[in-house]
């Protein structure tokens, strides 16, 4: 088995080869690059999107665009769906997908507010077949976008990021179906988290499969589209092989969904948000011996930040100190139920 941290330039992307099968978390910054990186012709059985920022979730366009490339499975992020479902509900032509959102008093300390989601859907009875089925009818479509018109709406700018990632999850699913690839949607659920899956090995943290199409209207879509630009929001996995969790994806988020977590075994945990300071506490809620952490994404003088250069085993894709990027490569001894490092820069700064 092999893990590999890509070296993409911006972003997340990495790679498990295991018993014969690829599988793909996030897929960084760029769509054209991460075609190089994936040998054409070699099937992707997996591919997990953490969250819809770019610099996690181009990269899945450009692949599902290759005619070279396959994915037969990808899992997406599941708070979109209600979202998705009410604005193809409300398609007004088939080239044009346009819905108007009225502000009201009750958003304007959004921002400040921290949202369960469950408190902002409820529950109805269209299952998600029916919403796969409009949603391929979307995807049929040669041209669409969506406009959306806010009345009074107190910042164009945050409204804007939603709706680019909007179009992106709605871009990204209508390739899927185009190339046929299964898709499954994951949404925020920390209290029961679904099972393990024991096809791929992975073990959502803090979500479950969408099985029933949560209602939105006008009244709380507003809201909606503020917590999905929310980091804290993005997908965690754990990546277990005969029930031992061996890898942990943070993609980036900051934890909030559990107190702690001790690791008994040699293991290999992503850097929340690229080895961010706002995600800092994480490296204090994870614990255990021979934890190897992984840090992803380009140079950048402000990252990572000083919890994640004292810890004692820590490997970075690009370092801004010595001037240096090369891929992460690990191979897991299976004898000794460890990680081998094989390549990358190992970690000395403090």
């Amino acid at each position: 088995m092999k893990f590999r941290a890509l070296e993409i330039g911006s972003g997340d992307a990495f790679l498990i080869e295991n018993e014969g099968k690829q599988i793909l978390f996030d897929s960084g910054g760029s769509e054209s690059k991460i075609i190089d990186l994936i040998s054409p012709n070699k099937i992707i059985d997996l591919a997990i999107c953490s969250h819809n920022d770019s610099d996690h979730a181009n990269g899945f366009i450009g692949l599902l665009k290759s005619p070279s490339h396959e994915i037969k499975e990808i899992w997406l992020p599941g708070m979109w769906v209600p979202i998705l479902n009410f604005i193809i509900e409300n398609e007004i032509n088939r080239k044009r997908i346009e819905i108007i959102f009225r502000y009201d008093e009750g958003v304007k300390d959004i921002r400040e507010k921290v949202f369960d989601y469950n408190s902002l859907v409820e529950e109805s009875n269209v299952s998600i077949e029916i919403f796969d089925e409009r949603l391929q009818r979307i995807s049929e479509i040669e041209e669409y976008a969506i406009f959306p018109h806010f009345c009074l709406f107190p910042s164009f700018y945050l409204s804007n990021s939603a709706i680019i990632n909007l179009e992106k999850i709605l871009k990204i699913a209508g390739l899927a179906y185009k190339k046929g690839s299964l898709i499954r949607w994951f949404k925020p659920e920390s209290e029961n988290p679904t099972i393990q899956n024991p096809n791929y090995g992975f073990k959502p943290l803090n979500s479950k499969e969408v099985v029933k199409i949560d209602r939105v209207d006008k009244s709380n879509v507003l809201s909606l589209l503020f917590l999905t630009i929310e980091n804290k929001f993005s997908l965690v996995f754990e990546f277990y092989n005969d029930d031992k969790p061996i890898i942990t994806f943070s993609a980036d988020s900051d934890f909030s969904f559990l107190e702690n977590k001790t690791y008994n075994n040699n293991i290999i945990v992503t850097a929340p948000h690229h080895g961010s300071e706002n995600n800092s506490i994480v490296y204090r809620k994870i614990k255990g011996d021979n934890i190897i952490w992984i840090r992803s994404d380009r140079k950048n003088k402000n990252r990572p930040c000083l919890d994640f250069k004292n810890l004692p085993d820590k490997y970075c894709l690009s370092c801004a100190v010595k001037n240096y990027k090369k891929e992460i490569f690990f191979e897991y001894d299976f004898m000794k139920n460890r990680w081998n490092w094989k390549s990358g820069i190992k970690g000395d700064c403090k």
